[in-house]
């Protein structure tokens, strides 16, 4: 029997807006967490942002260039603006994920330094811990200092990139 608290969980979306100064270099738009959620599903056929995302639970789909990926907890994923891009949890197992979103020219010039400068994926990624830090510094000072998120996000951009190159040996999920 599915409880009241059970339909919450299901069909729920923590969304933590940024209410501060944004400006061309860097302008932090949103931090949150979709939870399971069998019909969630976001069509954008030229987004004016980039999303950063990383499966926590659960398993999705991420359309692309072409190719349609099937995503399992561990995975993370980068989309560009004015790419066309389609992701949506699984019915039957619908993701749990956490996610960034965000614009300016400091993330173009970062992910073409690290050599994503195009929609990408990774596999068994397990490294949600900046982007975490960016949703809870979000959701208790939604109009912090932009500086401290994208010293974040440029964590989180360099951990990607390590796996995405091969740089990372030790792809494991983290021990409890």
């Amino acid at each position: 029997m599915i409880t009241k608290r059970d339909l919450y969980e299901i069909h729920s979306e923590k969304i933590c807006p940024y209410t501060g100064m944004a400006s061309p270099e860097f302008a932090p738009l949103s931090a949150g967490i979709s939870y399971r959620d069998p019909y969630y599903h976001i069509r954008r056929f030229n987004g004016d942002h980039y999303v950063f995302e990383c499966v926590l639970q659960g398993t999705g789909y991420v359309e692309f260039n072409g190719t349609l990926t099937r995503l399992t907890a561990g995975d993370a994923y980068i989309l560009h603006p004015c790419t066309f891009h389609h992701y949506y949890s699984d019915h039957n197992d619908p993701w749990v994920k956490i996610w960034f979103n965000g614009q300016g020219n400091l993330i173009s010039h970062l992910l073409s330094d690290y050599q994503l400068g195009f929609n990408c994926c990774v596999r068994n990624f397990w490294k949600s811990d900046y982007l975490m830090q960016i949703l809870q510094k979000l959701e208790k000072e939604p109009s912090l200092n932009k500086n401290e998120l994208a010293l974040l996000l440029h964590q989180h951009i360099i951990q990607f990139s390590e796996q995405l190159n091969g740089l990372q040996t030790d792809t494991s999920a983290p021990r409890s």
